[in-house]
């Protein structure tokens, strides 16, 4: 597990490794918001170096809404690096994920093969430019 102190390298490799192909939306992914569609893989990736729990909100914005993704930290502190994806303004509602038969929230987000191809993507990226290595986005 990482270190919270370590989380601005962390956080920055994530950044670098956000692409179309690891968006829950393709189409709607750019790098003028490379944050877009990321927050359910970004979520489980950090969860995977920082530990603690993936959250869920339900939010409401322009007359849509979705579900968001973030991470509580073992020692209760909100982490939301995808959160700034939205335009303004944004109404956030409490929306707990249930489990629904799975055996934790991690187990029931990658049940979706496609879900589960983009968090192995970004988490194998994510280790490559920690480790310094390249690859292409």
């Amino acid at each position: 597990m990482l270190e919270l102190e370590a989380y601005g390298a962390l956080l920055e490799a994530v950044r670098r490794s956000w692409s179309a192909d690891t968006s829950y939306d393709p189409t709607e992914w750019s790098p003028i918001n490379p944050s877009r569609g990321q927050c359910l893989v970004t979520s489980l990736v950090l969860q995977d170096y920082l530990g603690g729990e993936v959250g869920r909100r339900r939010l409401v914005y322009a007359g849509n809404r979705e579900s968001h993704f973030f991470n509580i930290l073992p020692d209760g502190q909100e982490l939301d690096p995808t959160g700034g994806q939205y335009p303004e303004p944004v109404i956030f509602e409490e929306a707990p994920l249930t489990l629904k038969g799975y055996s934790s929230i991690r187990e029931r987000l990658l049940d979706s093969p496609t879900a589960a191809h983009k968090y192995a993507l970004l988490r194998w990226r994510v280790g490559h430019a920690l480790a310094g290595l390249s690859f292409e986005p």
